[in-house]
């Protein structure tokens, strides 16, 4: 199961990101700036975006989802029940699951932007696809529901899971630390020696460093833990 991009170049509107890499089984994380073209790569990635240079190749990878920014642009039924049956998975057992028995039958697009992104994630999380892009996948989520997107991402060490994001507080573990930067793609390598080259990593991670502290991988916890090891 992989997926190369092989020198590819994309345009949208001004703007040009060049990417050259392989994405293989596990959590890829991917970071920059706003405006750095992260949404653009995931778009191209997705097959949303049409690359002007370069190829993208996929392999293994049976089944995939792209998870937009915004929630509300997946939405295709006029009851949330009835979106439920669209990812193809069954109602009741997913509001059993995942505590949606009040909102069946309200329309999604009257939800709250969390709500409705809950939601989202709670059918990615039972449809478990080969392939799986993020896009900004903690707006709009609590600190509550932000560790429990964490916890589904941890299920997926043998498929591949890309997550484009700026989040800079609650992370997942990562296998591997991305950058978009200056028009290019970066791949940092594995973690947790790809984190001593991160440069848009969290602040809880650059004082960590600067203590001369290197986590196993880049949760607050991994930090904590790492920390301590020092102290003992």
């Amino acid at each position: 199961m992989k997926i190369t991009l092989d020198n590819i170049t994309i345009k949208n509107g001004d703007f040009i990101l060049k990417a050259d890499g392989e994405f293989e089984r596990g959590v890829h994380l991917i970071t920059g700036k706003i405006g750095s073209g992260k949404t653009s790569l995931a778009m191209a990635v997705a097959g949303f975006l049409k690359v002007s240079g370069g190829r993208i190749e996929k392999s293994g990878t049976g089944s995939e989802i792209y998870s937009m920014q915004n929630p509300e642009h997946h939405v295709t039924a006029e009851k949330v029940r009835k979106e439920i049956t669209s990812w193809g998975l069954n109602p009741e057992f997913i509001a059993d699951r995942y505590g949606f028995e009040e909102m069946m039958d309200k329309d999604p697009v009257l939800l709250s932007r969390g709500e409705l992104k809950k939601l989202e994630l709670a059918c990615i999380a039972e449809r478990n696809p080969d392939l799986l892009l993020l896009d900004e996948p903690f707006s709009s989520l609590d600190c509550v529901e932000k560790k429990k997107l964490i916890s589904n991402l941890c299920n997926r060490k043998d498929k591949i899971t890309i997550i484009f994001t700026h989040e800079q507080a609650v992370l997942p573990k990562a296998d591997y630390i991305w950058e978009t930067e200056e028009g290019h793609l970066i791949c940092h390598g594995k973690t947790p020696e790809a984190i001593l080259r991160w440069k848009n990593c969290p602040q809880y991670i650059t004082e960590a460093l600067r203590r001369g502290i290197i986590p196993d991988n880049i949760t607050v916890d991994d930090v904590m833990e790492a920390l301590c090891r020092m102290q003992g």
